[in-house]
Formats: C-alpha cells, sequence, structure tokens
C-alpha cells in the first residue's frame, strides 16, 4: 500500500514546471513526519529491526531519522542506477558496497526517492538473498508514476511529497541547490 504521510503532498517551490527545489524546511518537515511514523508502528527497541538507508541519495535522511529515533547502529546498501548527476541519466541499476547490521533481520528502507522503484527493488531482491526483510520503505518523493506499481514483495510505501514524471528534484544538500535558488 502507497500512502502519503502529509496532507500538503506537492512541494510548492517550482522553477519552469519542472524542476522542484526541496528546501531545509521541507526536509526537516519529511523527517519529523517519517521518523514519528516509524515510532507509531514498530518497536525500535527490538535489535532484530533496523534502518537501511540506500547511498548516495538516502543518506541525509538515513542520518537525520537516526538522531531523531535515537537508533545509533543503522546500515547502508549503495546502489548505483545513475552514471552522473545530469537530470534522468539513468543506467543499469548495479550493486556498488554495503555496511548491514548481521543481527539485525527486519529492515525499514530509507529512499530519497522512489521514482520508478528500480533502486529500491535491487536492495529488497539483495536483501532477501541474505535471509532478511523489509519491513517498509519510507521516501522524501515518490513519483506518482510509481502509484500502479509494485516492487516485487508486498511492503507498504510511505512518502511525503509526490512529483510527476516530468519532474526532478534538487536536494538542499546538492551541489547546483544554491544556483537554483540565486544565492
Amino acid at each position: 500500500m502507497k500512502k502519503s504521510l502529509n496532507k500538503d503532498k506537492y512541494l510548492s517551490d517550482i522553477i519552469d514546471n519542472k524542476r522542484i527545489i526541496f528546501s531545509e524546511e521541507d526536509f526537516l518537515k519529511a523527517v519529523e513526519l517519517i521518523s514519528e511514523d516509524i515510532k507509531l508502528k514498530y518497536d525500535l527497541k527490538n535489535k532484530k529491526i533496523g534502518l537501511l538507508g540506500i547511498a548516495r541519495g538516502a543518506l541525509p535522511l538515513l542520518t537525520a531519522v537516526s538522531h531523531y529515533l535515537d537508533i545509533r547502529n543503522v546500515s547502508i546498501i549503495q546502489i548505483q542506477m545513475t552514471n552522473t548527476d545530469k537530470i534522468k541519466d539513468y543506467g543499469d541499476t548495479r550493486f556498488i558496497n554495503k555496511m548491514i547490521e548481521d543481527d539485525v533481520t527486519d529492515f525499514i528502507l530509507l529512499e530519497d526517492i522512489v521514482s520508478h522503484g528500480r533502486c529500491s527493488n535491487f536492495a529488497i531482491n539483495y536483501l532477501k538473498e541474505q535471509g532478511k526483510n523489509i519491513v517498509s520503505v519510507y521516501s522524501l518523493v515518490m513519483n506518482d508514476y510509481f502509484m500502479d506499481m509494485n516492487y516485487d514483495i508486498d511492503t507498504d510505501v510511505n512518502y511525503v511529497y509526490l512529483i510527476n514524471d516530468n519532474q526532478w528534484v534538487h536536494f538542499v544538500w546538492e551541489k547546483d541547490y544554491n544556483n537554483l535558488r540565486g544565492k
């Protein structure tokens, strides 16, 4: 099931109907919404449940949510789908590296954007091969294109903001962010 955690699910800072500015304020709101939802749904004292971020894009979210929830042990999987930082420069999805907690069996997967689901589905299948589970996916942004698609397993997808397939998000931590803001 796909669920918006935000009643105002569209980002408002749009340049030329295509480029979306994802500000620090947007990020902090998303971190709070995601963290509070995780606190409601999961027993975080259970050491078998952990946070997993997909590098590179989800590392700021993983760090912020882990601090908010006071979870010190986090896991990372690095998957690459884009060839450069250019807009929609998609290539083949490929595994790069991992740092996954051995004792954790059930992961909450954190993503920056679920656009077509290829990276997160790759991570889900990789972890499944390792005998581990994804109990839920949380994303800062989801492409409305993915609304009618599903992962290879049945899992909830929780997102804060929605974009369409013609839009591209520029996050506050990206190198071109200040140029777009005119700073």
